[in-house]
């Protein structure tokens, strides 16, 4: 069964004490925030620094390495006495890098000048990748010249399986158990993206074995690939599966994840499509998809092995900073459509980024009801 959800509200508010320095609640209040942006921008200088320290390659390695080092030690000191500032302020500092890439002001004037201005600071609206108006997918898109222009999040809520005849079953469910998204480092290898099936790109990188892509850990298939055998490679618990995601013992729950929370996913593309100052400003996509995916799936690996286990992902346990996991769940009111596919691609867990193109069989807005209905009691899919 599934474990009792604690109540939203766990991220640090940002509220003010009664503290009398001189100065009034409203200036400190602006003041706190002006600091924040540096802060923000001060820690992801940091962060872009420290990645040439460790990534730097070539005939001038050793100088430029300890010259990045140097550079990055100086930034990591001066973000403390900003952070300790704005605290004597009587504010919270942002302690997470998934709130510092909101704060970044370039950000927003980057996606100011996008296209007719749709992405235009405060507005709230659906991102667009050219900043013109929300173009959904519709019949008459066509392939690759018409195309819905927003990023999808497409979570998938069952199946319909039928792999024997005398074994057919379909199940729908939308819980934190099911609340996951496919590996996005495969989406450049599924054909939907422009240019890459032309450039027979398709099934030239698979998460058959789980990791954090290309730019992240690669791991070994003896211990993370799909044991049958019954003893099981790791921990002795036998075949693993996502069925296996709770337990009394943590020893025996799923370690080899290749899906990743909805909320990280949507930390993820925020790097790759409106983070294009503050997140490795001028990298071409899809490396900056991979060395997205890599450093947000890295904030919540623990053990540093490149996956989002069971454990890790819990929605009761922290992570960077956080007293619990529930902001790396988006709530089901945020998907806003719903869609019916006879598509498998090939065994890939990633659907086509242009999903529109073929073998959608049913698609249409999602209705918010009120009073919402409670959810039925959770059964496994077997459970007949």
């Amino acid at each position: 069964m599934p474990k009792t959800k604690k109540p939203a509200g766990a991220k640090i508010a940002a509220a003010t004490s009664s503290i009398d320095i001189g100065i009034s609640a409203k200036d400190r209040a602006a003041i706190a925030d002006g600091l924040s942006h540096l802060l923000a921008d001060t820690y992801t200088l940091y962060l872009t620094t420290h990645n040439f320290h460790w990534n730097v390659t070539g005939p001038m390695f050793n100088t430029l390495h300890v010259m990045f080092m140097g550079q990055y030690t100086e930034l990591w000191n001066a973000v403390d006495p900003v952070a300790e500032r704005i605290r004597s302020l009587g504010h919270h500092a942002p302690g997470s890098y998934a709130q510092f890439g909101k704060l970044t002001a370039d950000d927003a004037t980057t996606l100011q000048g996008m296209g007719g201005g749709h992405n235009l600071a405060g507005v709230d609206a659906t991102f667009t990748m050219d900043g013109q108006a929300v173009r959904l997918p519709g019949n008459s898109d066509h392939f690759p010249d018409v195309q819905t222009n927003v990023v999808p999040i497409q979570l998938s809520m069952g199946a319909y399986n039928c792999l024997q005849q005398s074994d057919c079953h379909a199940y729908w469910e939308f819980n934190y158990q099911t609340n996951w998204i496919h590996p996005l480092y495969e989406l450049p290898y599924t054909g939907g993206i422009p240019g890459t099936f032309e450039a027979g790109k398709v099934g030239a990188l698979s998460s058959l074995i789980p990791g954090s892509g290309p730019a992240g850990i690669i791991n070994d298939a003896i211990h993370y690939g799909d044991n049958p055998n019954t003893v099981g490679v790791l921990q002795a618990s036998g075949p693993r599966d996502p069925d296996k995601f709770d337990a009394d013992d943590d020893a025996q729950r799923e370690f080899r994840q290749r899906f990743i929370p909805s909320g990280l996913a949507n930390e993820i593309f925020l790097d790759v499509y409106e983070r294009l100052a503050s997140f490795e400003p001028g990298v071409p996509f899809p490396q900056r998809l991979f060395d997205a995916y890599a450093a947000e799936v890295q904030r919540i690996d623990a053990n540093g092995d490149g996956v989002i286990s069971a454990a890790e992902g819990d929605v009761d346990e922290g992570s960077d900073g956080f007293e619990d996991n529930s902001r790396l769940f988006l709530p089901a009111t945020q998907f806003q459509r719903f869609a019916v596919t006879r598509e498998i691609n090939d065994g890939y867990l990633a659907p086509r980024f242009a999903p529109s193109q073929r073998a959608w069989l049913l698609t249409g807005s999602l209705v918010p009801v009120n009073p919402a209905a409670p959810a039925s009691v959770p059964r496994d899919g077997d459970d007949r």
